[in-house]
């Protein structure tokens, strides 16, 4: 394997993308996850390979739970580097269940419980990829809420499928298992957020909350902090596509719904501002332009969950050495909401810089936060 990567490295690959780094290690009578020796593993090839090519990164796949994930990082007892970056799956499977739940009390829950990764390592965020969604949901986490964790993964599959009353996601259920009523998710971005199943009944309202949806995961994932990463085909809203059952070699994976090919005509469309692809498209133009002047989300910063008194709100600040506070707020309700402003107090004086509806309005030291809105406020 080494020499496999070093092979690599000499030809100019600076980032190599562990794929399912957990499952590396087998033991008889376990799971097969996580073993020490994976670790060791690990801990060798990044030791070896920043004798010979310093200037390469591990970036690891590890869909594990919150305690277990956080080691591909280094982050054990005392630091031992394995990889530089992370996938962020606990953020990603806790933003689409607000999505679905209207409610921001289980990603807090879960985030908060997450031990700080090591400093010299960030995360990867990033609301879909190639792969299907695991609801790692703990029952740890589940039940600090009052929920049943297995009646909650139960919902997300119903919900995310469309067979949950008045869902609007048009997603698929992945490796459904009736026995054990464990399954994952498959769609687009977009079939899961709503547009899809607007767009299909030309219900333009509909539409409009679909794109608000989608625009506020990614308005969190490019403000987390780490590096953001955004899939082909979210940029513009792309449907599933259900091309792949005419082929026989994977008509038997509904995960190929969501791994479309190019469309070069939504991409030509990108610029009508009117359009689905245009405005989806816009909104990720700014969450980038915003995103590159603010220092504070820089990967190498620190961030912290915050305390606001409404359950509908994930609030979060950000700061780097070389500036001043960052602080995001999403409102997942589709209804408004409002905070108290309290909640920021020594984080300087904060104004806001990229909003969904116009400027952040505050009324008797409360912030107003519309329906699926989001707010990004940094430091002047």
């Amino acid at each position: 394997m080494l020499d496999t990567l070093l092979w690599l490295a000499n030809r100019g690959v600076e980032i190599f993308w562990m794929d399912a780094v957990p499952f590396m290690w087998k033991r008889l009578g376990t799971n097969c996850l996580n073993q020490p020796e994976v670790h060791d593993l690990m801990q060798a090839m990044h030791a070896l390979a920043k004798v010979a090519a310093p200037a390469t990164i591990f970036k690891a796949e590890a869909i594990v739970s919150p305690e277990d994930l956080v080691p591909y990082l280094g982050g054990h007892a005392r630091y031992r580097p394995e990889c530089e970056l992370a996938y962020h799956n606990q953020l990603m499977v806790m933003l689409w269940s607000s999505l679905a739940t209207k409610d921001a009390r289980l990603v807090v829950q879960s985030l908060d419980r997450m031990t700080t990764i090591p400093t010299e390592t960030a995360w990867a965020t990033y609301v879909r990829c190639h792969d299907d969604i695991g609801w790692a949901v703990t029952d740890t986490d589940a039940w600090a809420v009052g929920w049943s964790p297995f009646a909650h993964r139960r919902f997300l599959n119903d919900f995310y499928s469309g067979a949950y009353p008045m869902s609007y996601a048009r997603g698929a259920l992945f490796q459904d298992n009736p026995e054990t009523g464990d399954a994952r998710i498959s769609g687009s971005c977009a079939a899961l957020c709503g547009i899809s199943e607007a767009r299909g009944r030309g219900d333009e309202a509909a539409l409009a909350t679909g794109i608000r949806r989608h625009v506020l995961l990614h308005a969190v994932t490019f403000a987390w902090g780490g590096v953001p990463l955004l899939y082909m085909g979210d940029e513009l809203a792309l449907d599933n596509d259900l091309s792949y059952l005419d082929d026989s070699e994977l008509a038997a994976d509904n995960r190929w719904m969501h791994r479309p090919r190019f469309d070069a005509d939504a991409a030509a469309r990108r610029d009508e501002p009117t359009g689905v692809e245009g405005r989806v498209f816009g909104w990720i133009q700014r969450l980038a332009r915003t995103r590159r002047d603010l220092p504070a989300l820089h990967a190498a910063g620190e961030s912290a969950l915050l305390a606001v008194d409404d359950p509908h709100v994930l609030a979060w600040r950000r700061r780097h050495p070389r500036s001043g506070h960052f602080v995001g707020l999403a409102n997942f309700a589709e209804h408004p909401v409002s905070v108290d402003m309290r909640a920021f107090e020594g984080l300087g004086e904060l104004e806001a810089v990229l909003f969904s509806d116009g400027p952040l309005q505050v009324h008797h030291g409360r912030a107003q936060l519309p329906g699926l809105g989001f707010v990004w406020l940094a430091e002047a």
